[in-house]
């Protein structure tokens, strides 16, 4: 629901945006979509803001069950793409925000989401 919001951010992951999200947002006084493919949103949105895929970007990601994985780049990355790091970086910098890049610390101690039994 927009409930008076006059500004609208969506992250995008690689699937296509619902129906309901799209029409959801078509109000929207001002949108800005950040993705990595094109879509109904970010063909309606204000900004875009193109990010790599997630084949194309190197770091950490959690499994389910809270395991601290890596992942490696597989394809060549668009000279143009920034990673979804270097937007949320280059949006902190804009709005004078300090990021806290201690991911591992912040994640430790946490207890898993999903547990799977064996």
């Amino acid at each position: 629901k927009l409930d008076g919001q006059q500004m609208v951010y969506v992250a995008l992951a690689d699937q296509e945006p619902s129906k309901k999200l799209v029409t959801s947002l078509k109000n929207a006084p001002f949108m800005v979509v950040q993705a990595t493919y094109m879509s109904k949103l970010s063909a309606d949105a204000d900004v875009v803001l193109p990010t790599n895929h997630w084949y194309e970007e190197e770091g950490h990601f959690i499994s389910l069950d809270g395991k601290i994985q890596s992942t490696k780049k597989s394809l060549k990355v668009i000279e143009d793409n920034w990673s979804n790091e270097e937007v949320l970086e280059a949006l902190a910098k804009k709005l004078d925000l300090q990021l806290n890049n201690d991911w591992r610390g912040a994640i430790s101690g946490q207890v898993a989401s999903v547990a799977i039994q064996a």
